[in-house]
């Protein structure tokens, strides 16, 4: 756990994507039990058969903050994670994708509120203009915006234990 404990790296991200490894998948129960005792934030990337992945870790290990990668990537994405983190109190919803639907962020907000929601972006993979404009100028209050650009992952960053 090098870049956890001496490089004090205080997230994990295993990219499914690219390794095809699911996340309940033994290979990673030491590293979610040191996240898990660490207070660590894990970023998902679903897949085909996540949820159910997903669901296993969220409740096996109640201490990570998972956050969902690109959940307001369309409407029936935010509506689906937006069930998932109904269940889950770890369960954060990060909003960042090449475009995000007009009124995706509302929804989600107005069904989970803002607390659960994360900013991300892809930069600089992507330029993050337009990725900050979708929140900045999205139909919620001033105080949801300043949770979603930052507090809530303040507040996720400030729980972790390294």
């Amino acid at each position: 756990m090098f870049w956890h404990g001496t490089m004090g790296f205080k997230g994990c991200k295993s990219y499914y994507p690219r390794n095809n490894v699911p996340y309940n998948a033994p290979l990673y129960d030491p590293w979610w039990e040191y996240a898990n005792e660490h207070r660590l934030f894990a970023l998902l990337h679903l897949y085909s058969g996540a949820t159910n992945h997903v669901k296993e870790i969220a409740d096996r290990y109640p201490e990570i903050s998972f956050l969902l990668a690109h959940s307001g990537s369309s409407m029936s994405t935010a509506e689906e994670r937006v069930k998932l983190a109904k269940e889950f109190k770890n369960i954060f919803l990060e909003i960042t994708y090449t475009a995000v639907p007009h009124g995706s962020i509302e929804y989600m907000v107005k069904e989970l509120g803002a607390e659960r929601i994360i900013f991300g972006t892809d930069a600089p993979m992507r330029d993050h203009r337009p990725q900050f404009g979708w929140l900045a100028y999205s139909d919620i209050s001033e105080s949801d915006k300043r949770l979603i650009f930052g507090e809530n992952m303040k507040r996720i960053l400030d729980r972790c234990r390294l």
